[in-house]
């Protein structure tokens, strides 16, 4: 017989979402670096007022989805899926010229890109993905586990 999940229970979030969020939080502060070392290609190509209002909008909605990851939101994980299929017929003629412009770059690229899909796999294999796909009826316990 099945359990019974009775109106109190709440579902804990598994590790491999926090580790996933973590994963994902620490790609964007590499992208922060990556557009620090690359600042005089993108300010060459645009003001560089709209160069740092792309990437501080860029930053806030992509910081935004992974929090709502960390929280629950199947949707949020379903958005970074899609974003990250978008980008992929970019990505190579991209990480060939990050690596023409510097090693350091198409290196920290290259490390964001693995990042990204580890945490993509801890979200759609195994228990993140169970607990992402939950039914909206069962709580969130909020408590942050160690």
């Amino acid at each position: 017989m099945p359990d019974t999940i009775t109106s109190d229970h709440t579902v804990e979030r598994p590790s491999q979402v926090s580790r996933a969020a973590a994963l994902y939080l620490a790609a964007l502060v590499l992208g922060v670096i990556n557009s620090a070392y690359l600042w005089h290609y993108p300010t060459s190509l645009g003001t560089a007022g709209f160069v740092v209002s792309v990437q501080v909008v860029t930053l806030a909605v992509m910081t935004w989805i992974v929090i709502e990851i960390w929280q629950g939101r199947n949707w949020a994980r379903i958005t970074y899926l899609v974003l990250t299929l978008l980008g992929l017929p970019l990505y190579v003629p991209n990480l060939l010229k990050f690596f023409a412009v510097s090693g350091v770059t198409g290196s920290i690229n290259t490390l964001q890109f693995i990042l990204e899909l580890v945490a993509l796999g801890l979200l759609f294999i195994g228990p993140g993905a169970a607990w992402l796909r939950r039914p909206r009826s069962l709580p969130l316990n909020r408590e942050v586990t160690p």
